[in-house]
């Protein structure tokens, strides 16, 4: 992905919702733990490096709970964004995958303007139901019928590889000049809730 040295980093990691895990755990593998490898790796990258991370169409309301969010990043390590987790259970509720996906963005943003002093960028994605293995789980809480219902410009969910090239993108040198961005890897849906053609369920 370009001719510098530089790292690029690619990291899916996540619990869906609702599911199994207690939403501590959600919150420790979905943010948590994208963080610490990220900050493990930093070290080790070179200017001209990139970084993308997922987020999803989960945290579109991230705008409205930015403080919320930045308090719980500035809780520092992952020990740390644990124990804050622990002391604010109701920033918890809908199984703790809300606030991660929302953590993803907001980080992104802040380490957008501070990565960018290395020459190193960092991006996020936001995807749409996309057919995983975590799309039959969503299946089974919800009933087909939500997955039917839920407004798809496209007329369909997202197939993985789609996701897949988003994040090549944001890593290549395509994108040299687009940092501390989520892009909406949602086949329209942000666009179509932005100019009230769909309402957010």
């Amino acid at each position: 992905m370009g001719d510098h040295p530089g790292v690029e980093v690619l990291l899916e990691a996540g619990h869906a919702v609702p599911g199994p895990a207690p939403p501590l755990r959600v919150v420790e593998v979905n943010f948590l733990g994208t963080r610490r490898l990220t900050e493990a790796l930093l070290p080790t990258m070179e200017a001209g490096s990139a970084i993308a991370s997922v987020s999803s169409l989960a945290a579109a309301g991230y705008a409205a709970n930015v403080a919320t969010v930045q308090e719980f990043l500035a809780a520092g390590d992952f020990a740390a964004g644990r124990a804050w987790c622990e002391a604010h259970p109701d920033e918890l509720v809908g199984g703790g995958y809300g606030l991660a996906k929302q953590a993803i963005i907001v980080w992104t943003m802040m380490q957008g303007v501070t990565l960018g002093a290395l020459g190193i960028r960092i991006n996020c994605i936001g995807p749409t139901v996309t057919d995983t293995p975590f799309l039959a789980d969503t299946i089974k809480t919800y009933g087909e019928g939500f997955i039917d219902a839920f407004p798809k410009p496209l007329g369909r969910v997202s197939r993985p590889e789609e996701q897949a090239r988003a994040l090549i993108f944001l890593n290549s040198d395509a994108a040299s000049y687009i940092t501390g961005q989520v892009l909406w890897t949602d086949g329209g849906y942000m666009g179509g809730v932005t100019t009230g053609l769909i309402t957010r369920g």
